[in-house]
């Protein structure tokens, strides 16, 4: 479901399946996994109370970390080995978001943070990899500068294409 939310354009409805703080017993939350049944994953069902002979070793369990790094952070391979991947960060309402994950090439680090009219993102491409960086609030922005440089926003219609190092990418 998650995934399928964010795979059309509703992001901030995942967003808001993934933080919603209700954790009442028996609550259909991901917050009353982690704090009544004290889970790491995504068990086969909300609750003892809706299967009783509930198991926590299965493979979908790992689905809420994953829609963060895939979905929700878009850091998803275009070549094999993460030789060349893509970020598109769909924040939703959040105004910051951080993650690192790893890759064959090395750690990937992507940081979203919004300030009043201003947005700003920071990556970090490992090693002899590239990345297709695509910002979903693009169209809206007025002025943009990767690494203090202002740059055409002509150039970031389709995605800004980075080589290794790190980067900070401002618009407004």
């Amino acid at each position: 479901m998650l995934k399928g939310l964010i795979d059309s354009g509703h992001a901030d409805e995942a967003i808001t399946l993934l933080t919603n703080p209700n954790n009442a017993k028996d609550a259909k939350t991901f917050a009353a996994i982690l704090d009544q049944l004290h889970a790491t994953i995504a068990p086969e069902a909300w609750s003892n109370h809706y299967k009783p002979n509930m198991t926590l070793s299965h493979p979908w369990g790992a689905t809420p970390g994953l829609t963060i790094v895939q979905g929700i952070m878009g850091i998803v391979p275009l070549k094999p080995g993460f030789e060349e991947f893509r970020i598109r960060i769909q924040p939703g309402e959040l105004s910051a978001l951080s993650v690192k994950t790893p890759s064959a090439r090395g750690i990937i680090q992507a940081n979203y943070k919004k300030e009043a009219d201003q947005r700003i993102v920071s990556v970090s491409v490992p090693m002899n990899s590239k990345a297709k960086i695509e910002l979903s609030d693009i169209n809206t922005a007025r002025k943009i500068t990767l690494n203090g440089k202002a740059i055409s926003l002509d150039n970031v219609e389709d995605g800004l294409n980075l080589a290794s190092g790190k980067y900070t990418i401002e618009y407004r």
